[in-house]
């Protein structure tokens, strides 16, 4: 019997270090350190938390084969800032610091290091890390993950620690220091200082990965229903969540959400993404009544400073990309054809652009017209790839019933716990095809 998965909250010992910035000082003033210079500094405690993150792509693949763990082609959630989103800082706290700092001599300008050592040591800003994860609806510091949050598995952090010159200095030329006159600050998604080539510190975007725990038939299956039926839930106290986007506590449990001081369970600062899912549609089609409800209908944002409110930006949904079998491709060209960027017009080109956000091009070949992608390696494959008898004594994949009409074959029902009962109908053989849904910030 299938080991039943629960998600659970994830408890690691753990303390942040606050790191600081000292002025050398300046020869003929003792080498006095900024902090003896400017008795405010015994102030910054009270700095308000200086960061927002704006998150404008979100996608979601379906796919739970057994190469899901250990292929990069492969995720559960993507999210970050492709176009206009990204992490800016907030006006709150250029108030504050224009009202504490003067200029350090010989400057006559406020300084960018003097800004970036408010940061460092005020314990609402030190270590500032955004971080992505499933939170629970009735607790935000409570992760959820299928077998323990951890950080590093079912919380991913981006970028890294905010309040470091390398992210900081990008910030502040964008806001504290803009010239009189400039155009508003913009979220910045993307930074140059990082001396780094992981994915992941330069850019602002997250990858989460719900892999199946254990092995043997449907684990995946089971994995990918379970955390849309969480997402989905409202009443379960034990699994109901939302996709979110906050920052990593400065001390305490690692898996918890930053939040402002004596805040009660249901705050924290950072954004929360309500999913809705449905099976899978296309106009023209009667989608087959067994189909497994594995794409994305609807987000509803929310911050997580005011749950209560609803964010008013809108969320548009509607691209669904099939995702196809390498083989059948092979096989078939036309189920997914391949199709060359000169021969797409503007609009189209756009669309790839926006379907590469999803799917990576080192890993996927995209075709924006059917909206239809499938693995370029060999053996990489999305669906359960085990045999069946051909009734000859041999073996036979059982395929993939990429007409959404056609009857298909899944192991749980939407609960991923509970077998799938297909009552007094014939049980189908090819597999139900998977999706990767896109939804973008209008």
């Amino acid at each position: 019997m299938k080991k039943k998965l629960l998600f659970i909250m994830g408890a690691v010992a753990f303390s942040a270090i606050g790191i600081f910035f000292q002025n050398c000082g300046k020869s003929g003033l003792d080498g006095s350190s900024l902090s003896t210079m400017d008795p405010t500094l015994q102030q910054y405690s009270e700095a308000p938390f200086a960061f927002t993150t704006k998150v404008d792509h979100i996608s979601y693949m379906s796919c739970h084969s057994d190469q899901f763990n250990t292929h990069p082609a492969f995720y559960s959630f993507r999210l970050g800032g492709y176009y206009t989103g990204g992490i800016k800082i907030r006006d709150e706290f250029i108030k504050y610091a224009k009202s504490k700092l003067k200029p350090v001599y010989p400057n006559t300008e406020i300084k960018s290091f003097q800004v970036e050592e408010i940061l460092a040591k005020s314990s609402n800003n030190r270590a500032a890390i955004p971080q992505a994860a499933i939170r629970s609806r009735f607790n935000f510091q409570v992760a959820l993950g299928t077998q323990g949050a951890t950080v590093g598995t079912d919380i991913i952090q981006t970028l890294g620690d905010l309040s470091t010159p390398v992210y900081a200095e990008t910030l502040l030329s964008d806001s504290f220091f803009q010239a009189k006159g400039a155009s508003i600050p913009q979220y910045l998604r993307y930074f140059p200082l990082v001396d780094s080539q992981v994915p992941g510190q330069k850019s602002f975007e997250a990858v989460l990965k719900y892999a199946p725990s254990g092995s043997g038939s449907g684990i995946g299956e089971s994995t990918a229903s379970i955390i849309r039926t969480s997402l989905g839930a409202t009443a379960n106290i034990d699994r109901a969540g939302f996709l979110s986007m906050t920052y990593a506590p400065d001390l305490g449990d690692p898996a918890g959400a930053r939040a402002p001081a004596n805040a009660p369970a249901k705050v924290a600062y950072g954004s929360g993404f309500s999913i809705g899912f449905s099976k899978p549609f296309i106009s023209g089609f009667q989608t087959y009544k067994y189909s497994p409800v594995n794409v994305i209908s609807n987000i509803v944002e929310f911050n997580l400073e005011r749950p209560d409110s609803v964010d008013a930006s809108s969320w548009d949904c509607s691209r669904k990309y099939l995702i196809v079998r390498r083989d059948d491709v092979i096989a078939a060209p036309g189920t997914c054809p391949a199709i060359a960027v000169s021969d797409l017009n503007a609009a189209l080109r756009l669309e790839l652009e926006i379907a590469h956000n999803t799917f990576p091009a080192e890993y996927w070949e995209v075709n924006p017209v059917q909206r239809c992608a499938y693995p370029k390696d060999l053996g990489v494959s999305c669906y359960d790839e085990k045999t069946i008898p051909n009734g000859s004594g041999g073996q036979k994949y059982p395929g993939v019933a990429y007409n959404i009409s056609t009857p298909c074959f899944r192991q749980f029902d939407d609960s991923g716990t509970v077998p799938m009962n297909y009552g007094a109908d014939p049980i189908p053989t090819p597999w139900c095809a998977e999706f990767a849904s896109i939804c973008v910030r209008q």
